[in-house]
């Protein structure tokens, strides 16, 4: 069964002829959205939000649907700084439970925090209602998961600027609505967001052309993937965990598979958008205050609300003035030769800063000069590195070292010393490191010791 909204032609094929039954639901009410664009202070906004909850100056609990965890642990350690007795006792991360986002949450927050199950059950198995103040879903629980929380209050946060999801959280609209089952509040929901996930494609038919494009780029892409080298898989998979029509089908060989499934999901989402939604009616809250719109008024028609308020001037006073990324860059750099532990440890705990640390641990603090202190050429240094490390295939095109032919210890040394330093490797040459790139025989000739290439190790 299903309570989102599919259109018959968009149903998966396997469902095509299986009896469906259309079920009515009775005491319902329709759910309006109120909406505010933002281009601005969209992260003083979403901190203003939960701070309004923990002083209580909003009625209920918050619940952030906000599908990308460093944002989420952003925002936290904003609070902590602005509401100091902030603890987990007063706020829930709800997200996938991966070692990387485990060691995210507990590098930035601490160890007490944690990842909470999108539904706790005591030992009998029934479900136990343990809201707080403050509670982050990420999209682990936009599907299939009942929250129960009479006082909880639906947010849907969309940083359209973040490659963090295959399907903009505001699309998903029809799988957040009533996800807080018993909710006074359940038939309103407030959405921030940035760009439409439609600017371009106003047509039904624009937007299925639009699909078209993509799906023949995906296709292209998994036709080219058996010909490229382990660490350019391994990036291009990367890349595609935001691209819906590729699925990374990894066991013990990388894979990437095309989704068919896709288009057809995308396109009902698309649909989707011309629909009013309706939940449970639960009674005792009644908004007079209420506008129903589609999600296609919202970004087509509508003017935004002003309903939504950043950090106040006190607030932000606590916090300090933004930084420019620059100087962060020159005060890291001389707070490291200067051995400023003060500094270094207020940079390194900040999480914008997590590619300026990586770069500087794997490049050294000398490089920070070569790439102007800029953020862009940071990421792009450090994607490169990151295919580079995965790729034996790049060094030994660096090393161009002869089959059948003998080379010192210390002349290999040298080698890879240049060839680690040229393509940013941060690890110390060794001779023997040559033996994970070629098939070799340790000899000594002429009292040298070293090794003779006897052929290329197969990735």
């Amino acid at each position: 069964m299903t309570a989102t909204p599919t259109r018959e032609e968009y149903l998966p094929d396997e469902l095509e002829r299986v009896e469906k039954i259309k079920i009515e639901w009775s005491n319902t009410k329709e759910v309006s959205i109120v909406h505010q664009r933002c281009n601005l202070q969209f992260e003083s906004i979403v901190s203003n939000i939960c701070l309004e909850h923990l002083r209580q100056e909003k009625q209920g609990n918050a619940y952030l649907f906000y599908n990308s965890v460093k944002a989420i642990i952003k925002s936290i350690k904003t609070l902590k700084k602005l509401y100091p007795e902030l603890s987990p006792d007063d706020v829930k991360i709800i997200c996938a439970e991966t070692d990387s986002n485990r060691n995210l949450i507990e590098k930035f927050l601490g160890q007490r925090w944690s990842i909470s199950k999108p539904v706790e059950k005591d030992e009998d198995e029934d479900i136990i209602s343990n809201p707080k103040t403050i509670t982050f879903l990420t999209a682990t629980a936009f599907e299939g998961v009942d929250i129960y929380d009479d006082k909880g209050v639906t947010y849907i946060i969309s940083d359209g600027r973040k490659v963090h999801t295959k399907l903009d959280i505001t699309t998903q609209v029809s799988q957040i609505v009533g996800r807080i089952r018993n909710s006074i509040y359940n038939d309103k929901i407030y959405m921030l967001w940035i760009h439409s996930p439609i600017e371009n494609c106003l047509t039904e038919e624009e937007y299925s052309a639009y699909l078209d494009t993509e799906e023949e780029t995906a296709k292209g892409m998994i036709d080219d993937f058996s010909k490229v080298t382990r660490g350019t898989k391994q990036a291009l998979i990367s890349y595609t965990h935001t691209n819906p029509f590729c699925i990374d089908n990894s066991e013990e060989d990388l894979d990437l598979v095309f989704n068919t499934m896709a288009r057809k999901a995308l396109m009902n989402t698309y649909v989707g958008m011309e629909l009013t939604y309706n939940v449970i009616n639960n009674n005792s809250y009644n908004d007079t205050d209420k506008v129903v719109v589609t999600l296609r008024d919202v970004f087509t028609k509508l003017e935004s609300t002003d309903y939504f308020k950043p950090l106040s001037g006190a607030d932000k006073l606590k916090l300090g003035k933004t930084a420019n990324f620059r100087k962060v860059c020159l005060d890291y750099e001389q707070a490291l030769i200067k051995n400023d532990q003060e500094i270094i440890g207020t940079i390194e705990t900040d999480i914008d800063y997590k590619d300026l640390v990586d770069f500087v641990e794997i490049f050294t603090v000398k490089k920070l000069s070569a790439v102007d202190y800029r953020l862009k050429n940071i990421q792009d240094e450090l994607t490169k590195y990151r295919a580079y490390k995965e790729s034996p295939n790049v060094l030994r095109n660096y090393l161009r070292l002869q089959q059948n032919v003998f080379y010192t210890a210390k002349s290999l040394k040298d080698k890879l010393t240049n060839v680690y330093e040229t393509i940013g490797v941060n690890k110390k040459a060794k001779a023997s490191d040559i033996t994970q790139l070629y098939k070799t025989h340790k000899t000594v000739v002429n009292g040298n010791a070293g090794y003779k290439i006897i052929g290329t190790i197969k990735e």
